[in-house]
């Protein structure tokens, strides 16, 4: 049995830069992994692929992201191994923090070594593209620039500031499809990829003005609670928040732990979790 922890994300800055002609999009992104963690455990087995997920996703097996990891690791490789997985849920979908994504690539790390496959970073990577267009960051360092549709990743390497938030979400998911779609306008560039030091380096005071996401004003037009929601946060005490990725999950960036878990207190009509920033190494 291998277990292995699969982190979730925020996306510090979320620029969308226009439509590709393959009907993805260019982004321009800083992505930062944090320690809120579903939980992964790998048998493996004479043939098959079996995945078991806690509490019910309501999503069939062979649609879940993981089940689509491995069967494209098992025919990559041609291994007469198979695999049962179970999955503790503790990110929640749609939220934007990315947590199938994660479970995807936490797969293909672990049954490159379950199965003894011995694949390079570079083949995985190539699995993790046709995988989805977050999946390739999580089999890259904890804080990174993400371009192109999530293929090309800078990592924005050294001592990471730790950084305390408090993560948000309503009762409805928002669907990457639905707040990509409703944008009318696009950026025009993201940040010098020397300037994104700031979110590495940078006090907690000097990353706020970076805190932009271009599909925030699409996702708030759609559901005025989630506006709601980031106003609560802020006159709870946030230096600054931001929802991450698609939605529906926000964050506030605290000065400390105690100030985030006080300002929880005031959304226990959500679910809520604090959070820190999460600089660990990966299982390659």
């Amino acid at each position: 049995m291998l277990t292995l922890k699969s982190p979730a994300k925020i996306n510090w800055c979320l620029r969308v830069l226009g439509k590709r002609p393959d009907g993805y999009h260019d982004i321009w992104s800083v992505m930062q992994k944090i320690d809120l963690f579903d939980t992964l455990h790998f048998r493996r087995t004479p043939g098959g692929i079996s995945v078991y997920t806690e509490p019910d996703i309501g999503v069939r097996p062979e649609e879940n992201l993981v089940y689509r990891a491995a069967h494209l690791f098992k025919n990559y490789t041609s291994c007469p191994f198979g695999v049962e997985v179970y999955l503790k849920k503790e990110i929640p979908a749609q939220a934007g923090l990315g947590g199938g994504s994660s479970n995807a690539a936490t797969t293909l790390l672990a049954l490159n070594r379950l199965w003894d496959s011995g694949l390079d970073k570079r083949a995985l990577m190539g699995m993790a593209k046709e995988l989805g267009s977050d999946v390739p960051f999580f089999l890259s360092e904890s804080l990174a620039v993400v371009q192109g549709r999530g293929e090309r990743i800078t990592p924005l390497e050294g001592e990471q500031r730790k950084r305390w938030l408090l993560l948000v979400k309503p009762s409805f998911g928002v669907s990457t499809k639905e707040a990509y779609s409703g944008l009318d306008r696009y950026s025009t560039s993201g940040i010098d990829i020397t300037g994104a030091d700031v979110f590495l380096k940078g006090s907690d005071e000097e990353l706020c003005p970076y805190l932009i996401n271009d599909l925030e004003k699409v996702a708030f037009r759609l559901y005025p609670e989630l506006s709601r929601l980031k106003e609560r946060l802020l006159e709870g005490g946030s230096l600054c928040a931001l929802m991450s990725g698609s939605g529906s999950a926000l964050f506030g960036l605290f000065p400390s732990r105690q100030d985030a878990e006080v300002a929880a207190k005031g959304f226990n009509d959500c679910w809520h979790r604090v959070v820190s920033t999460y600089g660990g190494k990966d299982f390659l």
